[in-house]
């Protein structure tokens, strides 16, 4: 399954369906969880990968190479937050 926007099945299928098991919130709908999340994840820079499936992930080494419908991607292990960042050939 593909999705065009951030939050996958959460966005596309259900926006509205409440969420009870998330740390820090008693109810939260998934909408507003897809929010807070990209809110959070803001100040890293991620780079988000829409409308593509995973059909691949192979460890080389000390790094991940993911490979989708659309690219092959590589990627550190991550040791701590800073610096671990996606490259697309």
């Amino acid at each position: 399954m593909r999705f065009d926007q951030v939050g996958g099945q959460c966005t596309a299928l259900y926006p509205e369906k409440p969420i009870y098991d998330i740390p820090g919130h008693p109810r939260i709908d998934a909408a507003d969880l897809v929010e807070k999340l990209k809110e959070q994840a803001a100040p890293f820079k991620p780079v988000y990968h829409l409308n593509q499936q995973v059909e691949g992930l192979e460890r080389h080494g000390e790094s991940w190479r993911v490979t989708t419908s659309t690219a092959r991607s590589s990627m550190p292990s991550c040791r701590h937050r800073r610096g671990c960042r996606a490259s697309v050939p």
